[in-house]
């Protein structure tokens, strides 16, 4: 400021801070900014601060010295500077929300008089790696939950570091059937098989979560197979894919799937042959008569075909009848007895036939 002690200076610095924003017109305001560029409040440092004892500026008035045109041209240099940031309101104080959600703050700012200012602020999150993070713009994403704390920070010539904050508390919102996950996911079967499917449920976090309404299954081609829509036992028809669904209920919107591939049935196929009885012991002279039975591939029964044919590994202990099976005990020992489907059948069974001495013939 000028060390003439001339009132148009005055007039100059009174214009000059009208003009700024936010800046009050009352005739009172000169000695308000005297508070901020330094010295005591008028009158007793109107004409010339510079020489009043003890006048020391703050940094925004140091900054204003320091423009090079604030003796000649004030109001140009107090519009350079702008008004000093005092205050930052953020709004709303607190939000409370859930994830994934967005809340937009906003900052209003203030000079030391309480006139709004137009002052540009920057935005952080204080947990921004596990409550949400903030964008220059102010809007807020919640990740998870927990609470934070935003802050509005802003700053300018001679006004230091000045902040504002708010609470974001965020919340997990309630648990919410998602996905369903059917098991097995993939099934082979023959026509004639079956197989049991069940349903689990999952939360949009990945949680085990009851599925409600229940259950309803379903087959996607019923010519291949159908399913038990409540149990999830399905029978397989005939060969095809068809695709399994479990909804929760009727008109669920959650569903889950498992593909079955169903293959014809194989023609059944004589397999084993079961010789009863499999052990048998007889005294010289005796008999015993030995029938058999077919299975197939699985396990069912089935004519043995071409017809049993009857043999015996030892005919000096005994001989068996080919076609009936009846066995005649002629000296002692031990042999076994086949029954083959056919004198060049490939599938046969056995049984052990033991022959003794008569009791007085023995030492």
């Amino acid at each position: 400021m000028n060390r003439k002690k001339i009132s148009l200076g005055l007039l100059f610095l009174a214009v000059a801070l009208v003009a700024l924003p936010g800046a009050s017109a009352s005739t009172t305001y000169y000695g308000d900014l005297q508070s901020i560029y330094g010295g005591p409040a008028p009158p007793t440092c109107v004409a010339d601060c510079h020489s009043y004892p003890g006048f020391v500026f703050t940094p925004y008035g140091n900054a204003f010295a320091a423009i090079q045109t604030h003796r000649t041209d004030p109001t140009s240099a107090l519009i350079s500077i702008g008004p000093p940031l005092a205050t930052i309101t953020v709004t709303p104080a607190t939000a409370s929300l859930t994830f994934p959600g967005t809340q937009l703050f906003t900052a209003a700012t203030f000079d030391p008089f309480g006139n709004q200012i137009n002052a540009a602020v920057t935005w952080t999150s204080s947990n921004t790696a596990a409550v949400g993070t903030i964008d220059s713009a102010g809007l807020f994403t919640a990740t998870g939950a927990g609470t934070t704390t935003i802050t509005a920070t802003g700053g300018g010539t001679g006004s230091g570091i000045i902040t504002g904050t708010a609470t974001a508390t965020v919340s997990a919102p309630a648990a919410v059937l998602t996905t369903i996950t059917v098991t097995p996911a993939t099934a082979s079967l023959t026509a004639g098989g079956s197989q049991t499917f069940t349903a689990a449920g999952f939360d949009q976090s990945g949680a085990p979560i009851a599925i409600s309404p229940a259950v309803v299954w379903s087959s996607s081609d019923i010519a291949v197979g159908t399913i038990d829509e409540t149990t999830g036992a399905f029978n397989a028809l005939a060969a095809g894919t068809t695709t399994i669904t479990a909804k929760n209920g009727t008109s669920g919107t959650v569903s889950g799937t498992a593909t079955v591939t169903v293959t014809a049935a194989s023609l059944p196929v004589l397999t084993t042959i079961t010789v009863t009885p499999a052990r048998a012991s007889l005294a010289i002279g005796g008999s015993q008569t030995f029938s058999a039975a077919g299975f197939d591939q699985s396990g069912a029964p089935i004519a043995i075909s071409p017809a049993v044919v009857w043999s015996s590994s030892n005919p000096a202990v005994g001989t068996i009848d080919a076609t009936t099976g009846l066995f005649n005990a002629l000296a002692a020992g031990r042999t076994t007895i086949t029954a083959k489907n056919g004198t060049s059948g490939t599938v046969s069974g056995t049984a052990t036939l033991t022959v003794k001495r008569p009791r007085h013939q023995r030492k």
